[in-house]
């Protein structure tokens, strides 16, 4: 007797059930088949030994389906999977990723306790992920190529609602966008009218599944930069204009030896910025942001829910997060303001010897590591925590919930300090 479920994202809690028995598992491949010679590979799963089940990954009744086959081999009862995207809003490059990821998690975790085996059988369904999305983007996307005459110097723009977004400098006067467009996209606009060139991933009006693109586009090094995707990475290298921005809703953003100015905002997804030399704008709702650079004016970074880093020279610092730490290694700063409302911050590195520096935190430490003595004025409060300095008065006795201030050598910088639950260490 077979039984047939159609399931979507419960997949991973079927398999679970079907897989999570106590015991030592082991897992060997097999040619054999469950049902006829040419609908795939058999894993057979043993215990002790014994085989007690058997599971088949075969095709469906159409393109948009595949069946996973589950053998009892004590009783020969029969479980059919059914997997089916005309219930998902995405495609089956999508599915067979978070498929391979979430099961391979899954049962790899459950393999700690029911042995390697587990963690084999994991990878198994990996694989099959991963090589069902191949399969699925070759199927449901089409090959786009096209090259156009540009500016010497000029602004490129790129629309692409979801997927993938590679965009690479070089030296020529030309745009060559490459790559794969999603099954339900209508066509991809590219025009380039004088020192401006426009490329758009147009897609369907209403709700359609198959519109992952995925460009890879190569202009002139002297291009100011415009990108926006609302489900899509996006990675920028090696363009020296005036001003680059990137704003993605869900995808990371990754840019890497970019001159200008930059402002770069994810919704959902990390921001990393690598060799930057101007001022940079970066933030996050739930992801890291990442900053390196030198000789940079001023560095604004704020996160939601995630971790900020900032590496590099820079004149201004200005860093706040909801909820996360906050690492700062950077030369003689002018201004820094340094904001944590669950969080840990550090600051290591040198102050100007006019400088201002602004570190808060309502429940962290905060920790401040000097290049040298900075000379100046001193305020530091905590209202649950200790106090340790190795400029000024003698205060590593003072406890719990202080107000210290003090004066170092009459300078001009100023240091003020202030956590609500957390302790405050200068050296």
């Amino acid at each position: 007797m077979s039984t047939v479920r159609k399931m979507t994202w419960s997949l991973v809690l079927g398999l679970a059930v079907v897989f999570g028995s106590s015991g030592t598992w082991a897992q060997e491949p097999s040619l054999e088949n469950v049902k006829g010679e040419d609908e795939g590979k058999v894993i057979i799963i043993k215990q002790d030994g014994k085989e007690v089940k058997r599971v088949q990954i075969k095709e469906g009744k159409d393109d948009d389906e595949k069946i996973i086959v589950v053998v009892n081999s004590e009783n020969g009862q029969e479980e059919e999977i059914i997997i089916n995207t005309d219930d998902l809003d995405s495609d089956w490059g999508d599915l067979g990723e978070s498929i391979g990821e979430s099961i391979g998690e899954l049962i790899g975790s459950i393999g700690e306790w029911i042995g390697e085996s587990g963690r084999q059988l994991g990878r198994s369904f990996e694989g099959f992920g991963n090589t069902h999305m191949a399969r699925s983007e070759s199927g449901n996307t089409r090959a786009y190529k096209e090259t156009q005459s540009a500016y010497s110097r000029g602004t490129i723009k790129i629309d692409n609602i979801a997927g993938k977004v590679t965009l690479t400098a070089w030296d020529k006067n030309e745009i060559e966008v490459t790559g794969k467009l999603g099954e339900d996209v209508t066509r991809l606009d590219f025009k380039v009218d004088g020192d401006t060139a426009d490329i758009e991933v147009v897609v369907p009006n209403g709700r359609k599944r198959k519109i992952r693109s995925e460009l890879v586009v190569f202009a002139p090094r002297h291009s100011n930069v415009d990108i926006e995707t609302i489900s899509a990475s996006v990675t920028v290298i090696g363009f020296d204009e005036d001003s680059h921005k990137v704003d993605t809703t869900s995808g990371a953003i990754l840019l890497e030896n970019v001159s200008g100015e930059l402002d770069l905002e994810s919704v959902s997804g990390s921001v990393t910025v690598k060799n930057a030399d101007d001022e940079v704008k970066a933030g996050s709702v739930s992801g890291a942001v990442k900053i390196e650079g030198n000789n940079l004016s001023q560095v604004d970074a704020h996160n939601v829910s995630g971790s900020i880093t900032i590496k590099g020279t820079s004149e201004e610092i200005d860093a706040n997060t909801v909820s996360g730490s906050i690492r700062i290694e950077t030369g003689n700063a002018e201004e820094v303001k340094l904001e944590s409302v669950a969080g840990s911050i550090i600051y290591e590195g040198g102050m100007d010897k006019n400088g201002e520096l602004r570190a808060d935190s309502l429940s962290g430490s905060i920790r401040i590591n000097f290049d040298e003595p900075v000379e100046g004025e001193y305020d530091l409060q905590t209202f649950s925590g200790s106090i340790r300095c190795s400029y000024g008065p003698d205060i590593k006795s003072r406890g719990k919930g202080k107000n210290i201030r003090f004066d170092v050598n009459d300078g001009d910088a100023s240091i003020r300090v202030e956590t609500f639950s957390g302790s405050i260490v200068i050296e």
